[in-house]
């Protein structure tokens, strides 16, 4: 977290692997009225260099192809999802019953 005095400037949260030694960054915030300063990437800078500083291997940008990750030198790869379900009645019957009765089916009731 980077402050000015005791304003927010630009915070960020990320996934710490030491057994795969990668930082995987999960999400970034910054303030608009430091916008020109760029603090989400400078944030990014210390944490890549705390990476290399302790033996890190990996820095993961995580999700999403945004243009800031290229200018650090990230290489953009892809990853398998996997839905996992398990059968229950509701999932029976999402086979032949129509989808808005479904609905009317999963809604709260009062």
């Amino acid at each position: 977290m980077f402050w000015d005095g005791a304003t927010p400037i630009s915070g960020k949260a990320a996934f710490v692997g030491k057994k795969r030694k990668a930082i995987t960054a999960f999400t970034t915030g910054f303030n608009e009225k430091y916008a020109d300063y760029r603090p989400g990437n400078v944030l990014t800078a210390y944490f890549i260099r705390y990476a290399i500083e302790n033996g890190f291997r990996i820095y993961d940008f995580g999700e999403g192809a945004e243009n800031h990750k290229f200018g650090f030198g990230a290489a953009e790869r892809f990853n398998r999802n996997v839905t996992l379900s398990r059968k229950t009645i509701l999932g029976s019957l999402e086979k032949i019953v129509p989808a808005k009765v479904r609905r009317i089916m999963r809604m709260p009731i009062s």
